[in-house]
């Protein structure tokens, strides 16, 4: 057991590797989910110093002000408290997701029209409209180009993701050097954790239920229904988690999982899920401790994350790499904007929206 999960968090340390390639690898499925399991915790240490994953990349804001403020440590104890509490969220819940579906299924020909609000959402919390409109805009037209184009699909949004959100946010803090942290916080817990969790919960619930949703729309159709989470990154952590596990749910029942690595993986072992949550979120502290350290020394870790990046992509994708650059440019859009990066989703989100209106 210890193995596969010590291997999962290694890999998580790894900037702009997502778990879809890690649930390639040749393994049992008991396995391959130790090491998903373990990297939905450890990859918030590289995603919090702007090499984020596509899907947490949005929604990682303040944590990225944490650790410019010298707290990476107390982000990713936030984070992993989160991601803890949303595990037994979903032991305790999971009984009740078939009846969720029937409610769904009530209004499945609607389901264009969720979309449509759970993508308008965001646009209206921003100061620019206009702006945010235009982002989300252009990228729909670019992603409904780039997925039917007839190349395969997972390396165009493999080197799609990798290139608009990890390799556009190096570019954006390359000159920047990352401030001293601080390794030692007070341990705790408390009910802003808790309620905040809970949100983030239903955001992974609601990523489960429908087709596209990326954490950023989910985190906005929350903050509409329940205001901003006290404690954001607990919420984080509780979405990230609780949108993994509820895939498997509606892989299911469904036949479709939200994620690629839980249709790779297939099988939930409920059993274990506690015992590998727990290790896996106890050495992720120790790593997120043993990496402040590290960055007292390597200030600008920037050239060596993007050239880890650009490797991986390119060693997966192939001949589909040449996207790197127009999505690239893509990714700068928004920092160009001012406007949220989330309205990049709109690359997905369109393109589904006009699957299930037409």
């Amino acid at each position: 057991m210890v193995l596969y999960l010590l291997a999962g968090l290694l890999l998580g340390l790894v900037p702009g590797l997502h778990e879809n390639l890690v649930s390639l690898l040749s393994l049992k499925s008991g396995q391959l989910f130790q090491l998903v399991i373990a990297f939905q915790f450890s990859q918030i240490i590289p995603s919090l110093l702007s090499a984020p994953k596509s899907d947490l990349a949005p929604t990682l804001l303040p944590g990225q002000k944490m650790v410019e403020q010298g707290q990476l440590f107390k982000a990713v104890y936030e984070f992993c408290v989160g991601s803890i509490i949303a595990v037994f969220l979903f032991i305790i819940t999971a009984p009740l997701y078939p009846s969720i579906l029937g409610l769904l299924g009530l209004v499945r020909k609607w389901i264009w029209l969720a979309l449509i609000i759970f993508a308008g959402l965001p646009i209206l919390r921003e100061k620019s409209k206009l702006r945010a409109m235009i982002v989300f805009l252009v990228s729909g037209v670019y992603g409904y180009f780039i997925l039917n184009s007839g190349l395969p699909v997972d390396k165009v949004l493999m080197a799609h993701f990798s290139s608009c959100f990890g390799i556009a946010g190096l570019v954006m803090v390359w000159n920047t050097e990352i401030k001293p942290q601080k390794a030692r916080i007070e341990l705790g817990f408390n009910w802003t954790q808790l309620s905040s969790a809970l949100i983030g919960f239903l955001g992974g619930l609601f990523i489960s239920l429908f087709p596209a949703i990326s954490p950023s729309e989910a985190a906005a159709v929350l903050l509409v229904l329940f205001g901003r989470p006290s404690n954001q990154m607990s919420s984080v952590g509780a979405l990230s988690m609780s949108a993994f596990l509820m895939s498997f749910l509606s892989l299911y029942y469904v036949g479709k999982g939200r994620m690629a690595s839980v249709e790779n993986i297939v099988s939930l072992p409920i059993v274990n899920l506690i015992p590998y949550a727990l290790f896996s979120a106890a050495l992720t502290l120790v790593l997120a401790r043993y990496s402040s350290a590290l960055f007292q020394k390597i200030k600008r870790p920037w050239p060596a994350m993007m050239a880890i990046i650009l490797g991986i992509t390119v060693l997966y994708s192939g001949s589909v790499s040449f996207l790197i650059i127009s999505s690239l440019a893509l990714g700068l859009l928004p920092y160009k904007l001012g406007v949220s990066r989330v309205h990049i989703m709109g690359s997905i989100m369109m393109p589904t929206i006009l699957y299930y209106l037409f």
